[in-house]
């Protein structure tokens, strides 16, 4: 006779458990429970960034209690259908609440028919694997020492059964029970192993389909895909983010695969050696929501939890964090200077479908793994890493609003390899339309990020982002926005931090404490396709060492002259507003980069002229063509431009420096014509300086903010090393001794966000010769040389002797 804890249920449920997006006090704990608390497993050992979780607020909470009456009981390890393993031989009944106890193996040996309201595991729960089994269940909690096995990698599920376990629809969660809306999905935090039967996940087309095909001609042969299965085929329409399709295989002959129904759209691309992609959404195990109706949802939750490993499954349906409002749980006035004010929403952070919830991180972990599956329609985030360490390899997500693939803290490791995102589409925030949604950090003030439709958003650099597809988005198909997530850790509201011993080259850092995430360089970017979607890459503050100054006394001058990050082999096309788009971004090398455009009007190959973009930038072996602005150059530091072909309607914009001098080269690259018949006429390079301090763009998209006073006196040359012009300068037609670079009407702009700003008087309505002869300075501190010609495809410049190297910098800067 197996002996039971007493009433272990309702202890286990009213024990504390921390979770993102809850608040509240511990309620009281036994020593039993106390001893489940998920810290002290030896996998999760926490480096010093992980703070210890029973101090977090308010990203944590308590499970509510529950009534345990009229609850089957187990008590001995076997089959469900097996009366023998049940107290007085009956089996659970709709509503019961269930207790797996540790030493027990309970298996889910077919289509269990009972709507289970709790079940609990201590022990084992596994499903058969040679027969179709199904458990309908409203919440599933698994104990640090509690197993999940769906199918083992010695013995999957059968590739002729599945395995189910549906979320049911017991109508809104009942806030009075579940304050913090945990309930309604599947907490686990023991070790689960979930191996359905192997299937290509995603893979491209041979021939481009079109309209009307019914045989589709895949680059590989599949495996796994057989009569049945659901497909999507990627978005093309650039006018529409939304034009994938989903078909049905009718049959399948190696590369060839029959579908039951024609295709009602063309599906190609923009030029015939680009890729479009086709994914399979039909996966033998599956985990979803009995109710499509958001506050009915369940949802999948791995809490300080890395014993994870997850095969070809499917997670369909699930849930409850909408993306098209913003958050409602909390608010941080003062972005992060007070403690957050609840605020009581029903739109609770934290409810997504795979989610890891701060597993740990650092060099004692063993990373999570997550492979071959599929997220499909889900109002918030797929697949979420927060404060853990996952490698999220071959996945597939499809109809999400929010974003697919997720960072959220700053401070996750693991990997994000050969995943796909396939319609991620918020309705009410596209990137493009005129309104202040356009800012992603609109909903800065509560930490809510990721509502745009991003494809992926990473808020470090740790994580590995290689081999990657993103086709069909309305924001970005990859965002960086190194920035730490405001955090509560007890009474302190900070963002979080990466511990110093985990930065590359840590011996420059004169610290041993917590470093800024934006410190951090990207550990690899590579090969990654993004297609169809509003903004291809962005970066918001990486490296931005110039425009956060909090920590620089433990940042060393030796640390940041070697911190750099690479994005190399990206391809981009049907882009709306912006291929690429540097902001508040240092220190950055894009490597073979494709960047294909579609001719749309203010349309950008590169957005890189953002004030604060400093330092240095290389651009090698970058392509642009199709844009009707090839790349907005940088207006500081050292910019070098070498190889790569263009042809755009302007294919370079460059506008004079606006807060650093400027050594501007131009080497090996190529003007081509005739791949493509967008633009008529053409410009190789529009000279364009802009000497208002207010900036005004004239409604097109170019930076805003007020520049630096005397921005018009920086040094700055521009050198052109390509075809016939050989170690030639290139110099803006105001370079003359008689041009005034600051006139009464541009210098009317009197005050910044907060103090005055102002050109001092001694310099306004002067000429470059006067401000030679009064201060030794002048536009660009170099005049047009006496040899400089005008060159066909140069507007706004001549090209003749190059300056002298801009290094010097204004002794009275402001």
């Amino acid at each position: 006779m197996i002996k039971h804890k007493p009433n272990i249920s309702s202890l286990l449920l009213t024990s504390i458990i921390l979770i993102s997006g809850c608040n509240g006090k511990s309620n009281s704990q036994t020593s039993d429970i106390q001893s489940e608390q998920p810290q002290t497993e030896p996998h999760i050992e926490q480096e010093e960034n992980s703070q210890p979780q029973e101090t977090e607020q308010p990203h944590h909470g308590s499970m509510p209690s529950t009534d345990n009456t009229n609850s089957a009981q187990l008590i001995a390890s076997g089959n469900w259908s097996d009366n023998r393993i049940w107290k007085d031989k009956i089996l659970p009944d709709d509503g019961d609440t269930i207790l797996v106890p540790s030493g027990i193996t309970l298996t889910v040996d077919g289509m269990v028919t009972k709507k289970i309201k709790r079940l609990n595991v201590e022990g084992t729960l596994n499903f058969s694997t040679d027969t179709n089994t199904q458990l309908l269940v409203d919440t599933l909690v698994t104990l640090s020492k509690g197993v999940l096995e769906i199918g083992t990698q010695a013995q999957p599920i059968g590739e002729n059964v599945s395995a189910k376990i549906v979320f049911l629809d017991n109508g809104n969660i009942n806030r009075q029970e579940d304050p913090m809306q945990l309930y309604r999905g599947a907490i686990l935090m023991g070790p689960t192993q979930i191996w359905g039967a192997e299937k290509t996940a995603w893979t491209s087309f041979q021939t481009h389909p079109k309209q009307g095909d019914t045989t589709l001609t895949l680059s590989s042969e599949p495996i796994g895909w057989k009569a049945g299965d659901r497909l999507v085929v990627a978005a093309t329409d650039i006018n529409d983010p939304a034009s994938d399709e989903v078909v049905i295989i009718e049959s399948t002959q190696g590369k060839e695969i029959v579908i039951t129904h024609a295709l009602t759209k063309d599906h190609t691309a923009l030029r015939q050696d680009l890729e479009v992609h086709v994914a399979n959404l039909s996966r033998n195990i599956e985990f979803s929501s009995e109710s499509a109706e958001l506050m009915k949802r369940g949802h999948v939750m791995f809490m300080h939890n890395l014993d994870v490993n997850v095969n070809n499954a499917r997670f369909y349906k699930l849930g409850r964090t909408d993306k098209t409002i913003p958050l409602d749980d909390y608010t941080w006035a003062g972005m992060g200077e007070f403690p957050p004010v609840k605020l009581e929403g029903d739109n609770i952070r934290g409810r997504y479908s795979v989610h890891f919830h701060r597993g740990g991180t650092g060099s004692t972990t063993t990373p999570a793994i997550v492979k071959g599956s599929v997220v499909e329609d889900n109002p918030g985030w797929a697949y979420v890493n927060h404060s853990s360490n996952v490698d999220f390899i071959n996945n597939v997500s499809y109809k999400v609003i929010g974003g697919a693939f997720q960072t959220e803290a700053g401070d996750e490791e693991g990997s994000f390899v050969g995943n796909i995102a396939l319609h991620t589409i918020n309705p009410n925030d596209p990137l493009n339309c005129d309104c202040p949604s356009m800012d992603v950090e609109a909903r800065g003030d509560r930490q809510d990020f990721s509502f745009q439709g991003d494809g992926f958003w990473l808020h470090n650099g740790i994580p590995r982002v290689e081999d990657n597809v993103v086709a069909g988005a309305s924001g970005h198909a990859y965002i960086y926005w190194t920035e730490g997530l405001i955090e509560t850790i007890g009474d302190q509201t900070s963002m979080r931090k990466i511990a110093a011993n985990r930065f590359p080259n840590s011996h420059l850092l004169n610290s041993d404490n917590q470093i800024d995430v934006w410190y951090y360089p990207i550990t690899s970017f590579k090969n990654n396709i993004g297609y169809t979607v509003t903004k291809g890459l962005e970066t918001f503050y990486l490296h931005a060492h110039n425009f956060f100054t909090v920590e620089q006394q433990w940042v060393t001058s030796e640390y940041v002259e070697q911190l750099g990050s690479t994005f190399e082999d990206l391809t981009l096309w049907n882009v709306k507003v912006h291929g690429i788009g540097f902001n508040f971004t240092e220190r950055v090398t894009l490597k073979n980069a494709r960047i294909v455009g579609s001719g749309i009007e203010n349309s950008i190959g590169i957005d890189a002229d953002q004030y604060q973009n400093m330092t240095y930038y290389n651009f090698e072996n970058v392509s642009i063509e199709g844009f009707d602005l090839g790349m907005d150059v940088p207006t500081e530091g050292n910019v070098n431009i070498i190889g790569g072909q263009f042809e755009n309607k302007v294919d370079f914009r460059i506008e004079n420096p606006q807060k650093t001098p400027r050594n501007l080269l131009f080497k090996d690259i190529e003007f081509v014509e005739g791949l493509n018949d967008y633009f008529s006429q053409r410009t190789h390079f529009d000279m364009a300086p802009d000497f208002t301090l207010g900036a005004d763009t004239g409604g097109k998209l170019r930076n805003t903010a007020l520049k630096t006073s005397l921005f018009f006196l920086l040094p700055d040359r521009i050198t052109l090393d390509y075809a016939e012009h050989v170690d030639k300068g290139l110099f803006f037609n105001q370079q003359i001794p008689s041009f005034i670079p600051m006139t009464t009407e541009n210098a009317a702009v009197t005050k910044t966000l907060s103090e005055p700003f102002e050109i001092p008087v001694e310099f306004v309505n002067k000429t470059n010769e006067q401000l030679k002869n009064s201060h030794n300075l002048y536009l660009g501190i170099a005049y047009i040389p006496d040899d400089a010609v005008v060159v066909d495809g140069i507007q706004g410049g001549k090209v003749g002797s190059k300056a002298p190297p801009a290094v010097s910098v204004p002794p009275f800067w402001d």
